[in-house]
């Protein structure tokens, strides 16, 4: 090695430039020189310059470099990357240091003045947001600071089934996904700002996502415009706001030109002069920007929204100089996966309680100046506590409709339906004009004289509503400047007597604006809320189809995807009101199909209030009622429930969840449901008879339910779940999962006291796993507050330093609730102790930097090094995941340490982490597939998880490629491979629907694998008749596949009795009689099904197999004893086992447990004639102990 001088100590070692120096004393050693000065003897190179490249402290230019290189007999391309790699990582260092000494304020005392420029836009933004516009609704037009009701979140439970502990796949369940067995603990919007960095808030339609967002940005513009005082900031982090709608977010450029022209778009005229993306380029004054994001739903082109989502995810990082709020309705899993990150906090907005509608309320009328304010208020409140308004109301919007409908007619009753809410809203609006404004008759008055630009008018006027029917269908469809698309219908549809004159343009756009139904920014028009684009677009539909309703199916499978269901049925409505428009025949339609989803939609249909035949509605309900008892999935039965619970002035539907929430034979989680849907129908009294019988059975969630309906129902109900909790943790197998739902039961019926004490005792459990160490801190911190953090704290720091998984999660809550010291402290704790697990260190150093940010870099590289000297020994895919939490830092120079690790374990299982980590940094598509071998280094588990961590950073090509390298590849059908050919599928399906469906098909028509059939089956969810058409194709060649398994086949049977209906459920009865590869489990679950979808003669002929079945454990027996009296067939069943029993050739043993069956089924108690599933008719019940209500049932 060659030698230098001795270091005089003016030089600096830079640790970028160590590459560097170490190639230039490689190169010298290899050309012969002894040392440096040796080399300087030449004459070549001034000393200082290569002292410095020997010294790691000084870069010199690639130029002169070269000329090193060539004069150290060196290829000089050889050294062009080491001398990049240096530059870049000089570039970082000095951007990093840049960014460190920029002026930063830290409170809201330390706020500059504001700019000109910010100044304007602030004002802008306080000007835009504050005005609500009512007044040309006849009422008056309150400001939002007046009537505004703040409201609360509650954390989003992500159930997204690819996401599962999979012990040979070595992935486990997201630590960044709620439990989905969690409570729904609501807090104000403030408090998850100060948990996250970045919130995503989703929300039905008129949730208040909107107005919550516009009452953020109004309250933090008025706090830098020195209007409002700091000391009731919404977040303590001084932030400057910036609310734009997603929509506008769609131009092209740079993020911070985008976000100009999304302001210029969104405040148009109030500004003084459009700003200067310079001012969005960075932190400005010193203050970060906190920018809302309104409507990502609006925006209707998938590809596009996924280009939005991504924009806001990569500038979405811990240090950034931007925070996000985004708002949306909710959208498909797959399309939000860029924003499902630890610093991105998941919430969904709750609706309106009794409280909050009363302080809305009382706000409201006060605002409007009427005569007796108080009066009013009591009479819209009274007017709204019971039937279907009680429950309508609790959407902010809908409330609101309300109000302005009460105000405008106090006389005339308000409308009982969401359909007849829109309805009269937008005819005040559209329809109608307030007293002092008709521009029709003040025209013909001005203009007698010119009958042309009269017709010219009139004809405007009069098209005015069939105009906004095409803008509202614009809108939902594309992306269309609604100005230029009314100008050009205007165009294309005037009639040959009618002459747009001079000027129309200007008389149009008076008759848009002044519906009020539309808003003007600039010379562009929005409506005033989506959801009526969505009323008047459905208005639009409904008139343009026929009595015949050919496109019924395309309108039903609308109607099935979440994110347009109110569309659809408010289209369905509409279109039934019309005269000899039978609805009865959509509803059939419906009911000819097994679809559980079809049925739920039918429910829908009547819960919007559309008039149904007596015959037709009790079909529904019989079917809804067979759906809830028998159905296996909880999330299905809630959703029928929730229908059922919607049903208002339908006294059969009352009737039936009374006696179902009665019956002692049904399982007890289903019948607290009931009760729930029960209480929202105002069953009252009779509702907290039931729970009083109900509580003593109930364990786990189900005791939230019951929590939420006793604070509905009053002190003696909450008194009764109280003393059930405590019950709970009293008995003696308790634990502390049982402490953890009580303190959370006792959060929701706001009992301080007990929530404290039963989290304490979680908290000091040794025993406690890190998830209920966590739901009980959070529960506790709901119930008392921040004055709970310091004894929280405390209690972690005391937990045994070998839970390191505990004392990981416990950090990460501590740093959320503000308490930085103390996570910061057991965060370096796990990170330090060589014993910890992978998963912990990855949670601990994800905490640590959402603390510290770049500082605590290093600590958590020195944990890499680590690992790396013992080989990663923990598991590639834990180091996937530290590196993707240092991804934001440039000094952890991801990308280069990811591509070191693939090559070293490209061929491991867990390496897809790894390239998860890359695509954090860079949108790296085709490196990543040079570095793999275009996938082939890779197994197929890492291929499949591969495919969609490319296609959700927007490398759709490299997806591609990646997920048809997954459908080609053949393995044997082993479980785990159904979930990799569903993700690789369902990557296609996204990135190209119909080459996708078309592809599968071809692929399936193959003879491919039992595996690749079901995992594709499983990717197709029906959304037109093609993937209908493809699901049901591969669902008959895995029927007929020499090796399909038990499970396989039973999805697949499934599959094709939701398909095809009726015509398959005998072939599926049949099936599960017969065939071989179904167990006894698998037979029972499919005969459920049979019954769920009311095929209930079908269902009996299985269980009469299944009882003459000789080889049934004792706990076979017993789920079939329950399974009858879940689905109400218990006399049945009794009379078919006394059969079997008399039979000579069933099996002596059999014989005895037939006997015990009886027995059982003979002990519960007697069905009263309301029980019956087809019978409404309420009676008396007793409650008695029964199968059903053991507590492992």
């Amino acid at each position: 090695m060659a030698v230098g001088r001795p270091s005089t100590g003016k030089q600096q070692r830079y640790p970028e430039l160590e590459e560097l120096a170490s190639w230039f004393d490689r190169a010298l050693t290899d050309a012969g020189y002894r040392s440096v000065h040796e080399f300087l003897g030449r004459g070549l190179f001034e000393k200082n310059a290569v002292y410095g490249v020997f010294n790691a402290a000084r870069l010199l230019t690639l130029e002169s470099t070269q000329s090193l290189a060539v004069a150290l007999k060196r290829t000089p391309a050889h050294v062009v990357p080491i001398w990049t790699r240096a530059k870049e990582a000089r570039d970082r260092a000095t951007l990093a240091t840049e960014r460190a000494q920029a002026p930063r304020v830290t409170s809201w005392a330390e706020i500059p003045v504001p700019s000109l420029a910010l100044r304007d836009l602030l004002e802008a933004q306080c000007a835009s947001v504050e005005r609500l516009p009512y007044e040309l609704l006849g009422v008056e037009e309150p400001p939002l600071s007046s009537v505004y009701v703040r409201q609360q979140v509650r954390v989003r439970t992500v159930t997204d089934r690819g996401e599962r502990e999979d012990a040979l796949a070595g992935r486990p369940v997201t630590e960044e996904s709620p439990a989905s067995t969690g409570p729904r603990l609501a807090v104000p919007v403030p408090n998850a700002l100060e948990q996250h960095s970045h919130l995503l808030v989703t929300g039905e339609p008129g949730a208040g996502k909107s107005t919550m967002s516009s009452y953020l940005a109004r309250s933090l513009s008025r706090l830098w415009l020195r209007e409002d005082s700091a000391l009731n900031a919404p977040v303590t982090e001084p932030v400057v706001p910036l609310r734009v709608s997603a929509r506008s977010l769609n131009s092209s450029g740079s993020w911070s030109a985008v976000l100009a022209q999304a302001a210029c778009h969104s405040f148009g005229r109030s500004l003084l002069e459009d700003p200067d993306p310079s001012l969005f380029a960075g932190r400005v004054q010193g203050a970060r920007w906190l920018v809302l994001v309104d409507g990502l739903d609006e925006i209707p082109d998938p590809r596009l929204r996924g280009e939005v989502i991504r924009s806001v995810a990569q500038h979405a990082r811990p240090d950034s100089d931007y925070r996000f709020v985004v708002t949306t309705r909710a959208l498909p899993e797959s399309e939000l996966a860029p924003l499902r990150k630890a610093t991105v906090g998941s919430y969904v907005i709750e609706p309106f309680g009794r409280p909050e509608l009363e302080e809305f309320a009382t706000k409201w009328f006060t605002a409007q100046q009427v005569p007796s304010s108080a009066a009013e208020t009591e009479r819209f409140l009274r007017e709204t506590s019971d039937g279907r308004l009680r429950e309508l109301v609790r959407n902010p919007l809908l409330a609101t409709i309300a109000a302005v409908s009460a105000v405008k007619e106090p006389d005339r009753p308000l409308p009982a339906s969401r359909l007849n809410l829109y309805e009269r809203f937008c005819g005040y609006l559209a329809g109608g004009r307030s007293g002092n404004r008709n521009p029709l008759a003040q025209l013909r008055r001005r203009h007698e004289d010119n009958p042309e630009l009269l017709a010219c008018v009139g004809w405007l006027h009069r098209s005015r509503s069939e105009l906004l029917g095409t803008l509202a269908r614009r809108r939902l469809e594309s992306q269309d400047k609604l100005w230029l698309a009314a100008g050009e219908w205007a165009r294309d549809r005037a009639p040959e007597n009618v002459t747009l004159v001079d000027g129309w343009e200007d008389h149009l756009w008076e008759e848009l604006v002044g519906t009020g139904l539309l808003v003007a920014r600039a010379r562009e028009l929005r409506f005033l809320h989506q959801s009526f684009a969505e009323f008047l677009s459905a208005q639009s539909h409904a008139k343009t189809i026929g009595s015949d309703f050919n496109e019924l199916d395309t309108w039903i499978r609308r109607g099935l995807r979440e994110e347009e269901r109110t569309f659809a049925l408010f289209t369905l409505a509409m279109w039934a009101a019309l005269p000899e428009h039978d609805i009865g025949a959509v509803v059939d339609h419906l009911l000819s199909s097994l679809d559980p989803r079809r049925l739920l939609f039918a429910g829908r249909l009547m819960a919007e209030g559309v008039p149904v035949a007596d015959n037709m509605a009790l079909r529904v309900i019989d079917r809804l009622f067979a759906l809830v008892r028998n159905v296996d999935d909880s999330d299905t039965a809630d959703e029928g429930f929730e229908v059922l619970g919607a049903l208002f002035d339908n006294p059969t539907a009352l009737a039936r969840l009374d006696t179902f929430a009665g019956d002692t034979n049904i399982e007890w989680s289903r019948r607290v449901s009931a009760l729930e849907a029960l209480e929202k129908l105002g069953g009252g009294e009779c509702a907290r008879l039931l729970l009083g019988e109900l509580l003593p059975s109930v364990y786990g969630q189900s005791l939230h339910k019951c929590a939420r309906i006793a604070v509905k129902l009053g002190d003696a109900a909450v008194g009764m779940t109280r003393r059930r909790a405590l019950q709970m943790v009293e008995e003696p197998d308790s634990d502390a999962a049982e402490q953890t739902n009580a303190a959370e039961v006792m959060r929701i019926l706001g009992l301080v006291t007990n929530v404290a004490d039963l989290a304490r005792s979680v908290l000091v459990d040794t025993k406690s796993t890190p998830q209920y160490l966590t739901r009980a801190a959070e529960a506790w911190l709901a119930a008392q507050g921040e004055t709970a953090v310091p004894e929280i704290a405390a209690l972690a720091t005391d937990r045994p330093p070998h839970d390191h998984a505990g004392r990981a999660r416990l950090a990460a809550f501590l740093n959320k609730a503000g308490d930085g010291k103390a996570a910061e402290s057991l965060a370096i704790a796990v990170l330090d102790d060589e014993m910890a697990d992978g998963g912990a260190v990855v949670k601990a150093a994800e905490t640590l930097l959402a603390a510290r940010g770049a500082e605590a870099v290093p600590r958590v590289l020195l944990v890499m090094d680590r690992w790396s000297e013992r080989g990663y020994a923990q598991g590639v895919g834990d180091a996937g995941r530290m590196l993707k939490q240092l991804a934001p830092y440039p000094e952890a120079e991801v990308a280069s340490r990811v591509r070191a690790l693939l090559e070293r374990f490209s061929s491991v299982i867990g390496a897809n982490g790894l390239i998860e980590a890359w695509l954090a940094v860079e949108p790296a598509g085709k490196s990543i597939l040079d570095a793999v071998d275009r996938g082939t280094m890779l197994y197929t588990f890492d291929q499949a998880w591969s495919a969609q961590y490319l296609q959700d950073a927007g490398e759709w090509a490299a997806a591609t490629e990646l997920a048809e390298r997954v459908l080609r590849s053949r393995h044997d059908s082993r479980k785990y491979y159904r979930d990799y050919y569903e993700r690789a599928a369902s990557v296609l399906l996204k990135a190209d629907q119909a080459a996708a469906v078309s592809q599968l098909v071809l692929l399936a028509e193959q003879n491919p694998q039992s595996a690749w059939l079901a995992g594709v089956i499983r990717a197709l969810e029906p959304t037109d008749l093609e993937v209908e058409r493809a699901c049901t194709f591969c669902a008959r060649q895995l029927v007929a596949h020499p090796r399909v398994d038990g499970e396989e086949l039973s999805d697949a049977l499934t599959a094709l009795l939701f398909l095809e209906g009726e015509s398959a459920a005998q072939p599926v009865a049949d099936a599960a009689r017969t065939r071989p590869e179904l167990s006894f489990h698998q037979r029972r679950k499919l005969v459920r099904v049979l019954a769920a979808v009311g095929q209930l003669d079908l269902a009996q002929s299985v269980w009469a197999h299944l009882l003459a079945w000789q080889g049934c454990t004792i706990n076979d027996d017993v789920r079939l004893v329950d399974d009858f009296l879940n689905a109400g067939v218990e006399q049945w069943a009794a009379e078919r086992i006394r059969e079997l029993i008399d039979d000579p050739a069933t099996a002596p043993l059999r014989v005895r447990r037939l006997r015990q069956m009886l027995a059982w089924l003979t002990a519960a108690p007697a069905r009263s004639a309301r029980v019956d599933v087809r019978d409404p008719s309420p009676s008396q019940h007793v409650e008695k102990p029964g199968l059903s209500d053991s507590r492992n049932s």
